[in-house]
């Protein structure tokens, strides 16, 4: 739910994003200390292999978008 009220919020405040260069590396690997423990009590395998690669995203708005997609996978599989 809160989820859901902060992308609600972000629609209504035209959130502009901070662009920087994200390392792809420290992005998953704090996903993956989130959503981890919760894909083994699925009886899922949570695994990614990040590389060196950098994205220009805000770091905050791209956390939460895959966030969203990897707490959905996990809930619905």
């Amino acid at each position: 739910l809160d989820a859901l009220l902060d992308i609600s919020r972000l629609d209504v405040a035209g959130v502009a994003p901070t662009l920087i260069n994200v390392p792809v590396s420290k992005l998953f690997g704090k996903l993956m200390a989130d959503f981890s423990h919760n894909a083994e009590l699925k009886g899922l395998s949570l695994r990614c292999r990040p590389g060196r690669y950098r994205v220009r995203s805000d770091p905050v708005l791209l956390e939460r978008l895959l966030g969203n997609l990897l707490a959905n996978a996990i809930r619905y599989t």
